[in-house]
Parts: structure tokens; C-alpha cells; sequence
């Protein structure tokens, strides 16, 4: 004891200093990152724990590290070596230098804004202050004006030679694949899109394939001749594997134009009706072992043989009850192995799938949920598929993203993060491993109070990654808000968006540890505990007989029950495992106006747009018509509208539109109109085919745009994403019975 009070006596204590006095580089209202990057739930937050739980939503944060320019209003600042010893951090808690860091003695030392911390300013850093407490040199830096910022990584923070664009295809040629000719599909849009990319020597592809079997299609050092090799041993494929898989696409396009054709000849005929999925991809990620990558998988079929082979789901007997989880999870412990595996090779896995039958998506996309990839589903293939694929591919590996990526979010003393969601692996933890990060991926982290917090709070984002051009680079964003004792200013500051993407995320966990309908039901409790709280604690005495909501908050209810009809929410027995997997895996990832287009879907008049519709305007990106409620009364039988669900695009024709209007756009009369929109040379249809390319390029898939005549076969399917409407699947309720059930569940807590 006598010890432990020697040591604490000769701490050295820290300096205090009222930081309240000192001015910030820049305002939190001019230098917060932008809300493309970095949104909160509440835009001011509770002081105190006691308030923030007021409110019944969690204080949570969505990012999107990379979004594109245009949604993050401005470009993020460059910045090179700063000092001697690298980027200026904080020395305790290791916050990297931003505007709200307040600088004192002159301009001689600085006070973190996350721990209150004072260090020494470099020597080299350093610059004097102005007459308002600020460095003369702020408008020369972009760190000290601006939220966002990248900075040069040191060379500490390379461990091997940057990782380049290195794609491995893993094509299904299994019996389903070929005889649906799936198969000559993938080959000639793989060869479209490989293509049209960059004269870049850094690009290297490689091809495996596999039945009951894998095929490894590599050539010899020296040699232009084409061999395959053929495992036909599965457990531990991976070792050794050939060596010439991997070509440089600038130096050897012939080569690979050649083994795309090949590969379609040689199982053109006599396919098997085994595949090997796991073992496959098991060989794929040691073929990628050394440099990392993208692992391309092309998937058709179920795993029958060979590691991770899947077993006959039976999900009737399991809804309901609570083993419904496992049809969510991998059925073999080595999914997630492999999952693993790849993170440390730092192997991200993209999937394409068609699933017209089972696929054991539940466990084949943990790998691509741990390594940061992505997944595109399809329930059966269709002639308009290849377009789709092509389009979706080309995306792919042509977007703004980076590679063997490690990121971290640091918040204000008496803050601390309780939970994350997204898809990444987590080895400690404060860090997320993302093997492969691109501008339409965003991630979440919750917060839980551990004191009282001071006037403003700071949240930063610190992504490591490798970029498009092969540079390591620190991209850091960063907010900083305010904080208030009472709970109306907490409310006035909520952002209703970011509150339903964080409760998506979370009936996402619901589903995986509980039931569909436990997640249901967590919603709804969610909304209504949140809008009596307000009705209890802010709103001005009224009669119980009137609902009142709060102006941040009008449209909850609304995107409530827009949840509760998505396909992903849907009573189980509703939802196949396989188009659930693939849900879980897309919305647990995705940036907050792509969910949004999922929760409400966009509807769009185009019978009667503006004159500026359909034209480019401001930002130079095409005008689009004003958006209405997502209800059958807005469709009129003599008119047009585009309907974006998130997943999928469809123009409704109503039975009476005009002749001319038809023609203008179709071409025909309405019952020779086809499912497809035609490019005619007309003014009307240039545009609608304008305002749909615009519409396509929002999203995050690539949806082709299928027409459909009002009474018509087919016609169901806008229907059902009319979430206004009582007829849409999913809750029996419309909106305004919605509303109304809601009413009467807060009155009930009110007496």
C-alpha cells in the first residue's frame, strides 16, 4: 500500500486547462466532416446518460469512409508529412490532429479534444496565434480546417508491398451452371468488362473452376501454352497449387481472352452434376496467398462434396422457434475458418449467385461478410441477366476502393463504443480489419456513456488502406457537436434517417441471435417507446386523442412499418434462408440513402415532369421528378411512374395513357408495349431513359428497369413495394391503421 501511494504521489499530474477559454481551429457548423462520411443519430447529444436514454434510440454513428465527392460536398484535403516523427497525434489516446484541437502558450502546445491531453507542438509545426487564440497558418492546412483529411501514411504503417487490383475468377461449371447457360454467360461478361478497364500493368487475373473437382488454368514460365490442372483430392487442395494462374492483363490479354474461351468449350458438354464450393475457394485463397486480392466467385450450385459440403435445411419445422436462427448462420465451422483464413491473406470475396435452387448462401457468405465483400443474388436467370451482370461487374472493379484496410473510431472521454456492425472481422477490440473497402460500404458503432460529458464531444474515424494507386494512406474524419441537459434539444436534433438505419442493423443481430418475428416485434416496441417518451416528456398537455410526434421524428412510423414489409423483415415463412442470407449480408453494410431507397421506395411521376426533368442541372447530374408517397391512389390510370424499390426498377403504365404519350415513349400502343424501355428518338423517351440511367446510378446494384401495363400479369410486383398501401406484403396494415395501432400503443403506456 505504502508503494502504490509513492508511485501515485510521483505521477507526474496532468496539465489543466480550461478549454472552454481557448478557440478552436475552425467551427464545429464550417470544419465537421460531411454527412456523406460521418452521421450521427442525434446532431446534439445528452449530457448525460440519464437523458440520452430518454429518447430510447442508442447514440449510435454511421460511416461511410469513402464515400463518393458528390455525397460528401466536398473533396478530402491531401496532406503530407507534418512533422518529423510523421502525422502530429495525440500522445495518449492517439487522435489524430483535426480542427477542434485547441492550441495555447502562444502556439507552443495543443489540447486534444478527445482526452484533454497537452502536448509540446513540434518544432517544425509550430505557428503563432492570432488575436482570437487561432494559428495564423490554418487557412494553409487542411487539417485544421477541414473534417475530412488523408493523410501520407509513414512508412510504419507499410508491412509489405502495397497490395495492386488482383482479380481471381472461380467460376461454378457444375451441371446446373451449364445446362442453364449460365456458364457462357459469365465467360462473355467477364470478357466485356475486362475489356473496358484501364491500360493498368498492376492488373493481374487468374481463373479457377470447379465441379467435382477443381481446376486450376495457369500456363508455364517461358510458355504460351494453355494447361489446366485438375485436384481431385479436396481436403487440403490448397496445398501446393500451381504456379502461372496469375497473368498481367496489359502484357497478356490474348491469354486471357483465350482461357474465357476455353473454359466455355471444355464444359460445354458432359457436365457434372457435383460441386465443390468450399474446396474451390479453399484453393483460391492460397493461390492469392502471397499478393492478396479479390476471390470472384461464381456460384450456381449448392456445396455437395468436398469441406463445408451443405445438408438439406429443413426451414418449415424451424420457424418460430428457437433453432429459426441457425437457418441464418453457417451450418460447418469451416466457413468461418476459411473466412478467417482469407482475412489474414487478406482475400476478399465477391459473390455472384443464382439461386432458382438452394445454395447454402447462409454459410458460403460469412467469407464474404468477414473480408468486406460484397454479394449479388439473383432468384433465376433471365434473358436480361447478362446486361445486369455486366453492369453490376464493371462497378465492381471499377468504384473508388481500397484494400487491406484496418479502421478505428475514437469518441470524447466519458464515451465508449459497446457494439459495431458491418462486415469485417475484429482481432482486438477497437480495430476493424476490412480486407476490402469500397465507396458503397458503410459500418456502425454504438456508443454507451460512462460519465458526464462536457460541452462539445468529438468523434473520429481513422481509416488505414491501401488506395486504387497502390498508395498507403490515413483517411480521417472528423465531427464534433454539442451536448445538452434537456431531452426536447435532443430530440429537435435527431436525424430520423440514421435512427432506421441503426434499427435495421440491429433487427439484423435480432434475427441472427433470436427470430424474425423477435426482431418485428423489437421494432415496433422501439418506435413507440421513442414517441411516448417524447409525448410524455416534451410535448405541451394535449388530449391522449391526439397523436403527436415530434418534427425530427414525423416520418418514424412511416419507415417503421416500410421495414416491417421489407422482404428481409417478412415473417419467415415468407423469405427463403438462402434471399435472407444474402439480405442480412447486403443491409448490414449499406450506406443510409441506399437503405432508405429499400425502406421507401421512390416513386416518380412521368407523365407530367417538369421541363427541366430529365436534363442535366445543378452538381450536373440529371433532375429528377418530384418524389410522391409510395401508395396505389398516386397511380393514375393515364399516367406513367417509375418505381425504385433499392433492389429492383419498374415503370407502371397506366391502361389509359395517352396514345401519343405511348408512342412517344414505346413506340406502340399499350398492349404490344414490352417488358423492356425502348431508346427511341423522341424527346419523352430520351428524357425518361435520362431520369431511369440516373435512378440506376444512385444504387449500390445495378436493377433492370421491367415495364409494366396496369392489369397485367406481373403488375403484383409494384404492388407489393407500395408500403402505404394495406395490400403490400408483409403487415397487414396500412399506413394509416399503422399510425393509428401506434397511437393506441402509446396511449396505453400514457395512462
Amino acid at each position: 500500500m505504502e508503494e502504490e501511494a509513492t508511485r501515485k504521489l510521483q505521477k507526474p499530474k496532468n496539465e489543466v486547462i480550461d478549454t472552454d477559454s481557448l478557440a478552436m481551429s475552425a467551427l464545429p457548423e464550417d470544419a465537421n466532416a460531411a454527412p456523406g462520411f460521418m452521421r450521427m443519430t442525434f446532431n446534439q447529444i445528452g449530457s448525460e446518460a440519464s437523458v440520452a436514454s430518454g429518447t430510447a434510440v442508442p447514440l449510435g454513428l454511421i460511416i461511410r469512409p469513402l464515400a463518393p465527392f458528390g455525397m460528401a460536398e466536398e473533396k478530402v484535403g491531401l496532406v503530407n508529412g507534418q512533422t518529423t516523427s510523421g502525422v502530429m497525434r495525440c500522445s495518449k489516446c492517439r487522435a489524430y490532429v483535426n480542427p477542434f484541437m485547441r492550441f495555447t502558450d502562444n502556439g507552443h502546445k495543443v489540447v486534444c479534444n478527445f482526452c484533454g491531453n497537452v502536448d509540446p507542438v513540434p518544432t517544425e509545426y509550430f505557428c503563432g496565434l492570432d488575436a482570437d487564440g487561432r494559428r495564423y497558418d490554418v487557412a494553409e492546412r487542411p487539417e485544421l480546417r477541414c473534417g475530412s483529411v488523408e493523410f501520407i501514411a509513414p512508412a510504419e504503417f507499410t508491412n509489405r508491398h502495397p497490395q495492386g487490383p488482383i482479380y481471381l475468377f472461380v467460376l461454378d461449371v457444375s451441371f446446373y451452371a451449364v445446362s442453364s447457360n449460365l456458364l457462357p454467360m459469365w465467360v462473355e461478361a467477364i470478357r466485356e468488362v475486362l475489356a473496358g478497364l484501364p491500360q493498368d500493368p498492376r492488373i493481374q487475373i487468374g481463373f479457377v473452376t470447379y465441379d467435382k473437382t477443381v481446376h486450376f488454368w495457369h500456363t508455364k514460365s517461358g510458355s504460351a501454352m494453355l494447361r489446366m490442372t485438375v485436384a481431385h483430392q479436396l481436403d487440403g487442395v490448397a496445398v501446393p497449387t500451381p504456379s502461372g494462374i496469375m497473368t498481367n492483363l496489359v502484357e497478356q490479354r490474348e491469354t486471357v481472352n483465350t482461357i474465357l474461351q476455353t473454359i466455355a468449350e471444355t464444359h460445354a458438354t458432359d457436365p457434372v452434376g457435383e460441386a465443390c464450393v468450399g474446396a474451390a475457394m479453399e484453393a483460391a485463397s492460397s493461390v492469392l496467398q502471397a499478393t492478396g486480392g479479390k476471390l470472384m466467385l461464381f456460384q450456381a450450385s449448392i456445396p455437395t462434396v468436398g469441406p463445408g459440403k451443405g445438408k438439406p435445411r429443413d426451414e418449415v419445422r424451424l420457424y418460430g422457434t428457437d433453432k429459426e436462427k441457425t437457418l441464418y448462420q453457417p451450418q460447418d465451422p469451416f466457413w468461418r475458418r476459411l473466412g478467417m483464413a482469407c482475412v489474414q491473406r487478406l482475400v476478399a470475396c465477391d459473390i455472384f449467385c443464382y439461386a432458382q435452387k438452394p445454395l447454402e448462401l447462409p454459410s458460403v457468405s460469412i467469407v464474404s461478410k468477414l473480408t468486406g465483400g460484397q454479394i449479388y443474388f439473383n432468384n433465376q436467370a433471365k434473358p436480361e441477366d447478362k446486361q445486369t451482370l455486366i453492369m453490376n461487374l464493371r462497378r465492381n472493379m471499377s468504384r473508388n476502393q481500397g484494400w487491406e484496410a484496418v479502421m478505428r473510431v475514437r469518441c470524447s472521454e466519458n464515451l465508449s463504443i459497446s457494439d459495431y456492425y458491418g462486415n469485417f472481422s475484429m482481432q482486438n477490440d477497437t480495430d476493424m480489419d476490412i480486407v476490402s473497402l469500397d465507396c458503397d460500404k458503410a459500418m456502425a458503432v454504438q456508443f454507451k456513456y460512462e460519465g458526464k460529458l462536457p460541452k462539445y464531444v468529438s468523434f473520429q474515424v481513422a481509416l488505414l488502406y491501401t488506395n486504387m494507386n497502390g498508395e498507403r494512406r490515413i483517411r480521417v474524419h472528423t465531427q464534433c457537436l454539442t451536448t445538452t441537459s434537456q431531452l426536447s434539444n435532443v430530440f429537435r436534433g435527431a436525424d430520423v434517417d440514421a435512427i432506421v438505419n441503426f434499427s435495421l442493423r440491429q433487427s439484423l443481430q435480432a434475427c441472427l441471435t433470436s427470430t424474425v418475428q423477435s426482431a418485428r416485434d423489437a421494432l415496433i416496441k422501439r418506435c413507440v417507446n421513442t414517441l411516448h417518451v417524447y409525448r410524455k416528456s416534451c410535448a405541451t398537455s394535449s388530449s391522449l386523442a391526439q397523436l403527436i410526434l415530434p418534427e425530427s421524428l414525423k416520418l418514424l412510423p412511416l419507415y417503421t412499418l416500410g421495414l416491417l414489409k421489407t422482404n428481409l423483415l417478412r415473417k419467415a415463412s415468407e423469405v427463403r434462408s438462402d434471399e435472407r442470407a444474402f439480405l442480412m449480408a447486403a443491409f448490414n453494410s449499406m450506406p443510409i440513402k441506399m437503405v432508405m431507397k429499400y425502406v421507401f421506395p421512390t416513386l416518380l411521376p412521368l407523365h407530367n415532369m417538369e421541363p427541366e426533368c430529365g436534363l442535366i442541372g445543378e452538381g450536373n447530374e440529371i433532375c429528377l421528378p418530384t418524389q410522391i408517397s409510395a401508395s396505389s391512389e398516386q397511380l393514375d390510370g393515364t399516367g406513367l411512374y417509375l418505381l425504385d424499390t433499392g433492389m429492383s426498377l419498374y415503370i407502371w403504365v397506366g391502361r389509359h395513357c395517352p396514345p401519343d404519350m405511348l408512342l412517344d415513349v414505346f413506340g406502340c400502343m399499350f398492349d404490344d408495349i414490352s417488358s423492356q424501355l425502348p431508346v427511341l428518338n423522341t424527346e419523352l423517351n430520351q428524357k425518361i431513359n435520362a431520369v431511369t440511367t440516373q435512378v440506376q446510378n444512385m444504387g449500390g446494384y445495378w436493377r433492370p428497369c421491367e415495364v409494366m401495363k396496369q392489369r397485367h400479369p406481373g403488375e403484383s410486383k409494384v404492388y407489393a413495394h407500395l408500403i402505404e398501401d394495406k395490400s403490400a406484403p408483409g403487415y397487414n396494415m396500412s399506413y394509416v391503421e399503422f399510425l393509428c395501432h401506434v397511437h393506441s400503443q402509446i396511449q396505453a403506456k400514457m395512462r
